[in-house]
Order: C-alpha cells, then sequence, then structure tokens
C-alpha cells in the first residue's frame, strides 16, 4: 500500500487490499486471488508473475519514446497515484474506524 506514495505500481495477487482496489488501468492482478496455500496453486501464481511480467510490465516499462520516457508507465502511474493512494491513506481508515461517543 505504501507503494503507491512513491509512485510505484501494484502487481499483486487480488486479495486484502488489491481485493478491493484492483483496477486494469491501475495496475496489475496475478491469478485469481484464491487462499488456500495449495502447492499448484502457488505454481500457477508464479506462472502467472512470470507470463505477467515478460508479456506486460516489463514491454511497458521498457516502451520509450525518441527522449527515452517510458511515457505509457507515467500515464498508468499517473491513472494510479490519484486513484488508489485516498484509498490506503490514514485518514481513510481513521474516517472509516474511528467510533465517537455519539455514534455508539
Amino acid at each position: 500500500m505504501k507503494v503507491l506514495v512513491n509512485g510505484g505500481l501494484n502487481c499483486s495477487v487480488q486479495d486484502g487490499p488489491w481485493d478491493q482496489a484492483y483496477e486494469p488501468e491501475l495496475g496489475w492482478s496475478i491469478g485469481p486471488g484464491v487462499d488456500g496455500g495449495d502447492a499448484s496453486l502457488d505454481a500457477g501464481e508464479a506462472g502467472a508473475i512470470c507470463d505477467l511480467i515478460d508479456h506486460r510490465i516489463a514491454s511497458e516499462f521498457y516502451d520509450r519514446d525518441i527522449d527515452g520516457t517510458p511515457r505509457a508507465w507515467l500515464a498508468l502511474i499517473g491513472r494510479s497515484l490519484p486513484s488508489l493512494t485516498s484509498m490506503f491513506s490514514t485518514s481513510r481508515m481513521i474516517g472509516e474506524y474511528l467510533i465517537l461517543p455519539g455514534d455508539l
């Protein structure tokens, strides 16, 4: 969750926070996000992440314009940062979980 405020992008299984926040135009999802610890599921997710890195993430990162700027990558950060940062902020968390005396 902290990667966002540093201009990073998410690539994770869809569980926990990424299950709530995932949108294809904001980052990458690995597999279906099913819990279980099954070795075959782990192997499938390992294959999925390798495929995702090889065919999507690396190509998007290394696609540079004539000046060497990764325009599509920066556009992805530009969409992700404002959309996701507020979802994972302390302010949001406090507002959602704080119980005030009058709320009881």
